[in-house]
């Protein structure tokens, strides 16, 4: 089982918000290389060869984070336009669906290739 610092949890938290590591630092009152440092950490405690892995992962495994902690879907849409999915127009939902449907495709394309590189078959 992998066991996180509460300091590591919360970066986890963040990543899978969808925050850049620059972003994290700000809220955490820290630099950019603090983060990058610790994320370092955690990629060793977890095995995960990087962010993507990470964020798949820490959904996948709940048994991570205390009860209060759970991770979050990203929202980066809506905070990087200042609405509510829900609000958009007809035409930004579709765009916005074309961009979940490409990142899930995304996502499930590499959850496969580590499933293979861990299978010893690619």
């Amino acid at each position: 089982m992998v066991h996180l610092t509460k300091a590591e949890r919360a970066i986890v938290l963040k990543l899978c918000e969808g925050m850049r590591n620059k972003e994290i630092a700000e809220a955490r009152g820290t630099n950019v290389q603090v983060i990058k440092n610790q994320l370092r950490m955690i990629y060793d405690k977890t095995g995960m060869d990087g962010r993507l892995e990470l964020v798949l992962a820490a959904m996948a495994h709940p048994e991570w984070f205390e009860d209060d902690e759970q991770p979050k879907r990203p929202k980066r849409y809506a905070k990087l336009h200042g609405t509510d999915p829900a609000q958009l127009s007809e035409a930004d939902r579709a765009g916005l669906n074309r961009r979940v449907i490409a990142a899930r495709l995304f996502a499930e394309a590499e959850e496969e290739r580590l499933t293979r590189r861990r299978l010893g078959m690619g």
